[in-house]
C-alpha cells in the first residue's frame, strides 16, 4: 500500500513531505459522519511517524464535500490550540486534499482497545479526555466560532493518550449573516451554508428545523453544547442513530451520576437555555471534573 501511494504524483508547486502508508481503519458505524480517509504517514527523510488525512477528489465528488475539507485544512492550520490536532503539512492537487498531523488513532478505536484495561483506567482516560476537549470548545467559542461537527467521530487520540479535536469541516464564526459583502467581495457564512449536510441524528433541534434565526440569537456554544451531550451518551451508553428517540436520551444508562444532570442541561431543546460547556470545568461546576484527583494531578 505504501509503495502505491509513493507512486502517485501530487503535482502542484510542492510535494507532500510524507509517504503515505497503511490505512487506519474507521469503524463502519462512524464512517458516514466523516469525509476523510486516514493513513499512517512517514517523513520522506527522517521517517518520523505521522497521520495523513486524505480526501480523494473524483469526477462525481460533491463540491460541498470538497469545500468542507478545504475548510478543515484552513482551520487546522490557523487554530494553533493545544487541544486541536496539530497540523504539520498539507497539499492539494486536482485529485486529492492531503493533511498531515501528529500520529493519532480515532477515539472510538482507542475506547474499544481499552475495554480490557479496567474501570479505573477507563475513568482516568475518559475524564481527562473530556476535560481537554471541553477546553478546546471553550477556546473556539471565546473566538466566536462553532465547531459544528463535534462528536466521538471528530476526536483523535495521540501517543500520549491526549484527546485532540479534529473534524473542523464546519468550523466557522457564527456572528456573520448568511451572505455579506467584505471589501467588495461576497462572503457566505460557512456553517450556515453547509449545516444541512450534517447527519440528522446529530443535529440540535434548531438545526434540524433549519431555524437560523434561533441559531443567530442563541449563545455561540449552543450547537456544540448539544453535541457534547450526545458525546457523553455515546461514550457511556451507545451509538446514536436515526432510531434513537428522546426517551432513549433521558435514560442515564451507564453515565456517571455527576454527569447526567449536566447532560440534561446540555441537550435542552431550547438552545438559549443550554448549559455552557465551560461551566462544567470551573470551581463548583461539575464534580466529575472538579472533584477528580486524576485531573488535578494532570493540571499541575
Amino acid at each position: 500500500m505504501s509503495s502505491l501511494w509513493k507512486a502517485i504524483g501530487l503535482g502542484g508547486g510542492k510535494e507532500l513531505n510524507y509517504d503515505i502508508g497503511d490505512p487506519i481503519p474507521i469503524s463502519d458505524e462512524y464512517k458516514y459522519r466523516f469525509n476523510w480517509q486516514i493513513n499512517k504517514g512517514y517523513h520522506k527523510v527522517d521517517k518520523t511517524e505521522a497521520t495523513v488525512f486524505h480526501y480523494e477528489i473524483k469526477p462525481n465528488s460533491s463540491p460541498e464535500a470538497i469545500e468542507l475539507c478545504k475548510n478543515c485544512v484552513k482551520r487546522s492550520r490557523t487554530l494553533m490550540l493545544p487541544t486541536v490536532l496539530k497540523y504539520i503539512d498539507g497539499h492539494e492537487t486536482p485529485t486529492g486534499i492531503y493533511m498531515v498531523t501528529e500520529p493519532v488513532k480515532p477515539l472510538h478505536t482507542v475506547l474499544m482497545e481499552m475495554e480490557e484495561e479496567g474501570e479505573g483506567k477507563m475513568k482516568e482516560f475518559t475524564s481527562w479526555g473530556l476535560y481537554s476537549v471541553i477546553q478546546g470548545l471553550e477556546h473556539l467559542h471565546m473566538g466566536g466560532k462553532v465547531h459544528g461537527n463535534f462528536g466521538i467521530h471528530s476526536i483523535f487520540v495521540n501517543k500520549c493518550g491526549d484527546w485532540k479535536l479534529f473534524g473542523l469541516d464546519w468550523c466557522s464564526p457564527l456572528d456573520t449573516p448568511l451572505v455579506a459583502m467584505n471589501d467588495g467581495k461576497m462572503e457566505v457564512n460557512h456553517f450556515k451554508q453547509y449545516h444541512t449536510l450534517l447527519p440528522n441524528e446529530l443535529k440540535a433541534p434548531e438545526l434540524l428545523k433549519g431555524n437560523m434565526a434561533m441559531i443567530e440569537s442563541s449563545p455561540v456554544y449552543a450547537v456544540d453544547a448539544w453535541a457534547l451531550g450526545l458525546l457523553f451518551f455515546e461514550i457511556f451508553n451507545q451509538q446514536i442513530t436515526s432510531t434513537t428517540t428522546p426517551a432513549d436520551l433521558k435514560n442515564p444508562g451507564n453515565m456517571p451520576r455527576p454527569l447526567f444532570g449536566a447532560f440534561m442541561g446540555l441537550i435542552s431543546h431550547t438552545a438559549k437555555l443550554r448549559m455552557n460547556p465551560s461551566k462544567l470545568l470551573v470551581e463548583g461546576g461539575n464534580d466529575y471534573f472538579t472533584d477528580n484527583e486524576y485531573i488535578q494531578v494532570q493540571m499541575q
